[in-house]
């Protein structure tokens, strides 16, 4: 289901991405309803246990090393789950952004005692990442926050 109607790259048909994906879209169909989607617009959040669900059917920390916590995959599995939440209209989940952006922030920049804190819980849909920034001027560009330190005293 390309918009572009544009062949699938090699590395996206491999045979263990083409089952992922099914397996993917089939748990979204369960899950993700559209009147479920309705009703998240409704409330502007997902039911919690939608999380705890996602972590039990391996959804959450899809690139992390199994090491760690996470599925062992790559980022290709991360594409797949946002490809079908995307096609089935589901995107409003906040998967996405737990999976791609939290989760790595904290493998590649936290302490090895924060690692095994937060990523295991982040892991199961026991906790949420998510990003939240108060820097005037920085919009949603993370990079653009600037600081700077006055030394007083």
């Amino acid at each position: 289901m390309n918009v572009l109607n544009v062949p699938e790259p090699a590395f996206m048909q491999e045979e263990e991405i083409t089952l992922f994906s099914d397996s993917v879209g089939k748990w979204i169909d369960e899950h993700a309803s559209p009147e479920a989607v309705q009703s998240w617009i409704a409330n502007s959040s997902v039911p919690r246990e939608l999380w705890n669900q996602s972590g039990e059917a391996g959804l959450l920390g899809l690139s992390m090393p199994e090491a760690d916590g996470g599925m062992g995959g790559d980022y290709r599995h991360e594409v797949v789950l946002m490809r079908q939440l995307g096609w089935k209209g589901a995107d409003h989940f906040g998967i996405s952004l737990h999976n791609a952006i939290v989760m790595p922030y904290v493998w590649h920049y936290g302490t090895e005692e924060q690692k095994a804190r937060w990523l295991p819980r982040l892991q199961s849909g026991e906790l949420v990442g998510a990003i939240a920034m108060t820097e005037p001027g920085a919009g949603s560009d993370l990079q653009g926050v600037k600081t700077t330190a006055i030394k007083s005293g």
